[in-house]
């Protein structure tokens, strides 16, 4: 994407447009507070846009502030086995005095269009993006034509037990950095052979350090399914224990562990004092959960495919998407 910025009229005020970079963290920062009514912690943008190597285009008034924002994070998809370059779109803000510029001119549409004309769609680096919008942001952009919901994320919830794994397995908490890099290549490889017939983002040792441990502002949990007598690790799950919360964030591993590190994640709830083990999980997901007890409790996100993508709309809206709460990121 170009540095330079470029001249836009909205109504009678004047915009620049362009590519946003380093330089321009603290603005960044700002604006996202101003958006989200938070402040990210220190580290989040260097994680964001230098460790998850997320990219932006930025929309500045007269002032030379920034008033909006687009940004995407690239991912790795397998769709149906096959590897596809794709972009997570996040941290879309609009500053609150421009929000009501709703026309396909506005600022929304504008970082928009400029972000996915550079970079996404046929003969493009990226051959689609996506997103977990909030229900204003999908409004917007659904008013404006540019996003297709493609599903939901669902909110699921088990009891929390204290039941014991059976003989052969063992569950146990990963601490150390190494111990976590060395077994997730291990456990996604059996999970990519078992996902065959999905879309799901790729899952190996370098996307589940930087995306959970390198993360500054939460704080994850990591244990590991493994068989006992010969110690081989089978699934990983990433977990946020905190008060009054127990969320299995993901799950990395073949279906056939699921049961296994469900009911140890239950048991890890019990122990929280938490009364329920929750999770998020896209339509294709939640069959799988729902059938090992899970009980759907609300909807939490949509998944939306912002246009264009390199890919036809019929193969996008027969896909079967496997996203869990951690590959937005709210949780």
């Amino acid at each position: 994407m170009a540095n330079e910025r470029r001249v836009h009229r909205i109504g009678n005020e004047t915009f620049q447009i362009g590519a946003v970079g380093p330089n321009d963290a603290v603005q960044v920062e700002r604006l996202f507070g101003r958006a989200f009514q938070r402040v990210p912690e220190d580290g989040w943008y260097q994680w964001k846009y230098s460790t998850l190597e997320g990219r932006a285009q930025g929309l500045w008034n007269q002032s030379e502030e920034l008033v909006a924002h687009y940004a995407g994070f690239p991912r790795t998809l397998l769709w149906q086995g096959r590897p596809i370059a794709a972009i997570q779109i996040g941290d879309v803000m609009v500053a609150p005095e421009v929000r009501d510029f709703f026309t396909r001119r506005g600022p929304l549409f504008l970082v928009y269009s400029n972000f996915v004309g550079a970079c996404v769609g046929t003969g493009q680096q990226f051959a689609l993006s996506y997103g977990f919008p909030n229900d204003r942001h999908m409004r917007l952009a659904h008013h404006l034509g540019i996003y297709d919901q493609l599903g939901s994320m669902y909110q699921l919830s088990w009891p929390a037990r204290a039941i014991s794994l059976p003989f052969g397995w063992t569950w146990s908490a990963v601490v150390k950095e190494q111990e976590l890099a060395s077994v997730v290549d291990s456990v996604w490889r059996a999970m990519r052979e078992d996902f065959t017939d999905d879309v799901i983002g790729v899952r190996d040792a370098r996307y589940v350090v930087d995306r959970f441990l390198r993360r500054p502002d939460f704080g994850y949990r990591f244990f590991l399914l493994r068989r006992r007598l010969t110690g081989r690790a089978v699934a990983l799950a990433v977990m946020r224990l905190e008060r009054d919360r127990a969320e299995l964030i993901d799950v990395v591993g073949p279906r056939d562990s699921f049961q296994w590190v469900i009911q140890a994640a239950a048991a890890e709830a019990t122990g929280n004092g938490t009364a329920f083990l929750t999770c998020w999980a896209s339509e294709s997901a939640t069959a799988i959960w729902r059938a090992l007890g899970a009980e759907q409790i609300g909807t939490a996100a949509v998944f939306a495919v912002p246009r264009p993508a390199a890919i036809p709309d019929a193969d996008l809206a027969r896909a079967k998407w496997w996203w869990m709460g951690g590959d937005t990121d709210f949780l």
